[in-house]
C-alpha cells in the first residue's frame, strides 16, 4: 500500500484513489482523473487557469518590461511555474510539488498548442 504521503496535502484524493482502485481503474485513467481533481480543486480556489496566466503574462511583462523585447505569452508564464517547481522540489521532497510540476506541464502544452494553432489559423 502506497502511504499517504504520496498525495501531499490532498486528502479528498485518497478517498478518490481508494474508489478507482476497488473499480479496477487503470494507472493512468488513475493518473488524469488525480490530475483533474487538482485542477478542479484549485480552480474553485484560484480561478480559470488560462484567465490567469493570461494576466500573469501581462503582470510579468510588466514587471520585466526593461528586460524583455517581446511580451510573454501565457505557456511561458506556465514554463515559469515549472521552473519554480523544479526548483522547489530541489530544497526537499514535498509531494505538492511534482503533483503541480505534472498540471503545470499538461496546462502549459494546452496553451502553446492552442498559440501555435491560433497562429497557424491566422496565416
Amino acid at each position: 500500500m502506497l502511504p499517504l504521503s504520496f498525495l501531499g496535502n490532498a486528502p479528498s484524493l485518497f478517498v478518490f484513489f481508494c474508489h478507482a482502485f476497488k473499480n479496477n481503474m487503470k494507472i493512468t485513467d488513475l493518473d488524469k482523473e488525480i490530475k483533474k481533481k487538482i485542477v478542479s480543486d484549485r480552480q474553485k480556489e484560484y480561478g480559470d487557469y488560462q484567465y490567469n496566466f493570461t494576466i500573469l503574462a501581462e503582470l510579468f511583462t510588466l514587471i520585466l518590461a526593461p528586460n524583455l523585447k517581446k511580451k510573454l505569452k501565457p505557456h511561458q508564464v506556465g514554463q515559469l511555474m515549472m521552473t519554480l517547481k523544479l526548483f522547489r522540489s530541489t530544497k526537499g521532497y514535498k509531494a505538492d510539488n511534482y503533483h503541480d510540476l505534472s498540471i503545470y506541464n499538461d496546462m502549459t502544452f494546452d496553451l502553446h498548442k492552442k498559440d501555435i494553432d491560433k497562429n497557424d489559423k491566422n496565416r
